[in-house]
C-alpha cells in the first residue's frame, strides 16, 4: 500500500492522481512547489526511492531552479517510444455482494472499507488502488480490475 502523501527531511509530496497511465504528485520544498508527473507503472519506485532519500538532491535543484516560462517539449526518443508502447490487457469482473441473502449496494459500503489505501482515481472517487489492481463500485455491485500487462506473444482467441 503507498500512502497518499509523505514527508521527510523538509520535503512533502502528496499524490494527487494514480491512475494506470499517470501519477501526479505535488512537491513542496520551503516555499518551493511544483508537480511531478510520471508513468503509472513508476509511482511505487518512485515512493520508494523518495523514502530512502534517492531524490532528496533533485527535489532540491528543482525547487531552487527559477520557474520556466514555457514548457519544454518531449524529446523525440520519448515520443517515439511512447507511440509503439505494446498492447496492455487487464482483466475486470463485477460481484454481486450479498448480506442476510439481500443484495448490498456496494457504492455505500466501499467507502467504510480499505480507508487507508490510496483513492486517487479522479474519473472514479470510489476506486481504491492495491498491489494487484483496483476495487470499485459500478452501481449496485463490486467490481475489480487487474493492471494491464504486456502479453507475450500474440493472443488468440
Amino acid at each position: 500500500m503507498i500512502p497518499r502523501q509523505r514527508s521527510r527531511d523538509a520535503i512533502h509530496v502528496v499524490a494527487e492522481v494514480v491512475t494506470w497511465d499517470i501519477c501526479v504528485v505535488r512537491v513542496t520544498v520551503g516555499a518551493a512547489s511544483f508537480v511531478v508527473c510520471l508513468p503509472g507503472h513508476e509511482f511505487e519506485d518512485w515512493f520508494d526511492r523518495f523514502d530512502h532519500g534517492d531524490l532528496d538532491a533533485e527535489l532540491r535543484h528543482v525547487a531552487a531552479a527559477p520557474p520556466s516560462r514555457a514548457l519544454r517539449s518531449v524529446p523525440r526518443a520519448v515520443r517515439r517510444a511512447q507511440r509503439i508502447r505494446s498492447p496492455r490487457v487487464g482483466i475486470e469482473h463485477e460481484f454481486e455482494v450479498r448480506l442476510h441473502g439481500q443484495p448490498v449496494d456496494f457504492r455505500r459500503l466501499l467507502p467504510q472499507l480499505l480507508v487507508d489505501h490510496l483513492r486517487a482515481d479522479p474519473a472514479d472517487p470510489l476506486a481504491t488502488r492495491l498491489p494487484w489492481g483496483v476495487i470499485t463500485a459500478d452501481g449496485l455491485e463490486a467490481e475489480i480490475a487487474t493492471g494491464g500487462v504486456s502479453p507475450g506473444g500474440r493472443l488468440r482467441g
